[in-house]
């Protein structure tokens, strides 16, 4: 009998240690799926301003309590050829509670970037940003 009740809970235990973080996909973004090596690669759009003061500002304005949070996130974007980002997918390796509207609304916001080219020719780009926070301080933005 005691098996009968030990098994679902061993089984619950092991899939919890060894989840996945799965990103969410989001289909809003028009593009076609091909591969190039770029010659230049996509950049932030301000000089004023950093991306990383960017995120900061935003996660203050929208109040989302970084806490003393170490962790990651991802957060993938298509950069067109006028500059215009678009969300991609997300993925949150953190315990920040963060609701994917509002990082769809952070990309949306976000000022046009200089986009990557290939050629000389401005090109379609998916680019991942990757996010580290130590200790409740967003750190970088790769």
């Amino acid at each position: 009998m005691k098996t009968i009740y030990l098994m679902p809970f061993l089984l619950f235990v092991c899939s919890s240690i060894f989840s996945q973080n799965i990103p969410i996909n989001f289909d809003e973004c028009k593009y076609d799926m091909f591969f190039i090596q770029l010659e230049e690669q996509p950049q932030w759009g301000l000089t004023d301003t950093t991306i990383v003061d960017y995120f900061n500002y935003y996660f203050e304005k929208a109040k989302i309590n970084l806490k003393s949070e170490t962790g990651k996130m991802m957060i993938g974007i298509i950069i067109y050829e006028n500059g215009r980002p678009c969300i991609h997918s997300f993925m949150n390796m953190t315990s920040i509670k963060i609701k994917t509207d509002e990082i769809k609304k952070l990309i949306y916001e976000m000022p046009y970037w200089l986009p990557g080219k290939n050629k000389g020719e401005p090109v379609v780009v998916l680019k991942n940003l990757l996010i580290e926070f130590k200790e409740g301080k967003l750190l970088s933005i790769n």
